[in-house]
């Protein structure tokens, strides 16, 4: 959303990338005297939607007093995300601007509320094959109890949802492009992961 305290007289550049999915919607300013001194843009009608997301910056502000005090590790600081160690949680390398860097390993979330909460196991428990592979991909366990299959690309876009009924399915990622992609695979409050090539 916009609010336009000035007349604008020239378009404003904004860098995009390809999401991989329908990720932004748009509207069109100049339509209908939209473009006023007072325009609000959340109001701006609906125009269409794209995969082009805008690149967004974000500026995080913690939500509780004396951060500082609890958790310093430097200014300007930039975090990388991955599950380095291969334990089914996601790991953050954060660097600052004095040019020092951290490492912090992610873990199950301990909560006492009483939800539970999905554990990863062994990625062993289920295997993908070929690996590589071209885009046509067995999925073998060793079990045919109802379980979910997520396929996400690198850039946490969700794109594949299947359910499976059987010890031995496929799946197609033939319509997509070339890279690593992350399998996940939940049986109840189980959650299985790979590591998956398409070349």
């Amino acid at each position: 959303c916009f609010m336009a305290n000035f007349v604008q007289n020239q378009n404003i550049q904004v860098h995009t990338s390809d999401a991989g999915f329908l990720a932004h919607a748009y509207g069109d300013a100049d339509k209908n005297n939209f473009n006023t001194i007072s325009s609000n843009g959340c109001a701006m009608p609906w125009e269409g939607s794209t995969n082009m997301r805008p690149n967004v910056r974000f500026e995080v502000s913690p939500a509780f007093a004396n951060t500082d005090t609890l958790f310093n590790i430097g200014y300007s600081t930039a975090g990388a995300f991955a599950d380095v160690n291969n334990d089914g949680y996601i790991d953050a390398v954060v660097g600052n601007v004095a040019g020092g860097v951290q490492f912090f390993y992610g873990k199950k979330f301990e909560n006492d509320i009483g939800l539970k909460e999905p554990e990863a196991i062994s990625t062993g428990d289920f295997s993908v094959y070929p690996n590589p592979g071209k885009g046509a991909f067995s999925i073998a366990r060793s079990t045919g109890t109802p379980a979910t299959l997520k396929v996400f690309s690198l850039n946490g876009a969700q794109v594949l949802s299947k359910t499976l009924n059987q010890p031995l399915e496929s799946i197609s990622l033939e319509h997509l492009p070339k890279g690593m992609y992350l399998f996940l695979l939940q049986e109840g409050d189980q959650v299985h992961s790979k590591k998956v090539i398409k070349n």
